[in-house]
């Protein structure tokens, strides 16, 4: 029987604001001038390092769920002061074509159970999506991801009649200790273009687009890695 890890929900993001700064998730400072108002500010590398050029962003503390802004603040960002950092995931399909979008249309629009989807790169909200470290001390980088135009609302995979291939991907709650919602991030973070493991039932299964439906709608699911590019992300 495999032995399931469980993430150590106790380290709480990293260990000091600072340690997020120099990761690029936190960036102290006053949030960036017309965030608010005109939409996120953008920014053009993935990590402080540079190794990669994917665009992103960063928003104000207080933007985010009250459930992830407390977690924040306990580590000593004050909202109103600290920014965090957004990113836009590319499908390695197409050439990165395509991002992981938010259904952002109809009645199921930001609530629990919308559609996550692939949909052309548009660089919009819905296609935003803040990492929220629970324990980065180890390469792992275990997440939850917020969506940036629905911020109560993070990448989750159903669960509801158990984890298989197949299981669709969806907007939920933000909440702690759910391993459905939780993904490492560990080789996408560090620039590379890798599989986005979901953290429970490590490791049977990554972020994947539908191989068979390809384009604006198709629905993200998780499946078993096959090494297909289609469960690549940059």
């Amino acid at each position: 029987m495999r032995q399931r890890r469980i993430p150590r929900l106790a380290v709480a993001l990293m260990a000091t604001v600072g340690s997020l700064a120099g990761l690029g998730l936190l960036a102290t400072g006053p949030a960036m001038a017309g965030s608010a108002a005109a939409g996120p500010a953008k920014i053009t590398t993935r990590t402080s390092h540079g190794l990669m050029a994917v665009k992103g962003g960063k928003i104000p503390i207080s933007s985010l769920s009250p459930t992830l802004r407390t977690r924040l603040d306990r580590r000593g960002a004050r909202p109103g002061t600290a920014t965090a950092a957004y990113w836009y995931l590319e499908n390695e399909s197409d050439n990165g074509k395509y991002c992981l979008d938010a259904n952002d249309s109809g009645s199921t629009a930001g609530k629990n159970g919308d559609k996550v989807q692939l949909w052309t790169c548009k660089q919009t909200q819905n296609q935003a999506w803040v990492p929220v470290y629970y324990d980065g001390s180890t390469s792992d980088y275990i997440t939850i991801m917020e969506n940036v135009q629905y911020p109560s609302e993070c990448l989750n995979a159903n669960d509801s009649a158990g984890l298989s291939d197949g299981s669709h991907v969806q907007l939920y709650s933000c909440a702690d200790n759910t391993t459905n919602a939780e993904w490492n991030f560990g080789a996408w973070f560090t620039g590379n273009t890798s599989y986005l493991y979901l953290y429970a039932d490590y490791p049977d299964f990554v972020l994947d687009a539908t191989a068979g439906d390809l384009g604006d709608g198709d629905q993200i699911q998780i499946y078993n890695p096959e090494g297909r590019v289609n469960q690549y992300w940059r």
